[in-house]
């Protein structure tokens, strides 16, 4: 991919999509839902903002040879952009790929949810697909309609399923569990673990999500699945006991009696560590984010 290729990224403005939009060296071209807020984003040189509308996208498409796609739903276009007022975000995603063509390239952001329920670890992108929640059932659609598309219109995909993603940024809008319980030892609160604590995820670093990302984008590889994490399984009461560990202050820890999904997620993410050098762990990245405490 030449240098002065641009990247349209569609929905840069959550946690994810600001990570990336600060880490990716591209010259991109970033959609927001009015141009007044461009106050509330840190502004980058390389990023060119341009109003959320169907006649700017479509403009956008011409100049752009790579999609980052990281639209969870359109429910604030539907509020704020006549345009999009008749818009699923299924209907979205298909007008955004009956544009592609040949020359374009899409990466998109699915999840690990798509896998549903399993038994068997790490989890292989190739394993059967049964999601059993609205969400994962949502993102396996769009994986389906992104496939079938790229057939008919030739563009080719990359399609990323994160496991549980994090940052070590201290002041961030992310809701996983590492930076929820930052927050909480930062602001003199409890812990509080749902259920018995006893459930097993993968964690995945937003900064190796970044750099897969930049291989993707500078490659414009070939149709790809790849599940990124660390191919370790952590229990939240494991957590619990590395914030322990590295914490100078003392905190409680609440345990809340509510339903929880306690099985076990555990990624193979062998095909992920074959393009990049992977050397964080999350209990070294849990230290990290302690250190100025």
């Amino acid at each position: 991919m030449k240098s002065l290729d641009k990247v349209l990224i569609l929905g840069g403005s959550g946690f994810i999509g600001q990570e990336l939009v600060s880490a990716l060296d591209f010259h991109m071209i970033a959609p927001i839902r009015k141009m007044s807020n461009q106050n509330n984003l840190i502004l980058r040189d390389s990023v060119e903002y341009i109003e959320f509308n169907e006649f700017m996208i479509a403009d956008a498409l011409k100049k752009c040879k790579v999609v980052l796609y990281l639209i969870e739903d359109i429910s604030f276009l539907q509020e704020r952009a006549p345009d999009f007022k008749k818009y699923t975000s299924e209907i979205f995603l298909h007008k955004i790929l009956e544009r592609l063509t040949n020359h374009h390239h899409i990466v998109y952001m699915s999840s690990r949810l798509v896998y549903g329920p399993k038994f068997n670890f790490p989890v292989k992108e190739t394993d059967k697909l049964d999601p059993d929640t609205l969400y994962g059932k949502s993102k396996l659609y769009h994986e389906n309609l992104i496939t079938s598309k790229s057939n008919e219109y030739g563009f080719s995909y990359t399609i990323l399923r994160p496991t549980n993603v994090y940052t070590l940024k201290k002041r961030t809008t992310s809701n996983n569990i590492i930076n929820v319980f930052y927050k909480a030892i930062i602001e003199q609160r409890e812990l509080c673990v749902y259920g018995s604590g006893n459930q097993i995820r993968d964690y995945a670093n937003v900064d190796v999500l970044s750099i897969l990302l930049s291989i993707i984008l500078k490659s414009k590889g070939s149709n790809d699945v790849i599940n990124v994490g660390s191919s370790i399984g952590t229990s939240i009461n494991e957590i619990v006991e590395i914030f322990q560990e590295f914490s100078r202050n003392s905190f409680k820890v609440k345990q809340v009696d509510v339903n929880v999904d306690e099985g076990t997620f555990i990624a193979d993410c062998s095909k992920m560590r074959g393009l990049i050098d992977v050397s964080t762990s999350l209990k070294c990245d849990v230290a990290t984010l302690l250190e100025c405490e």
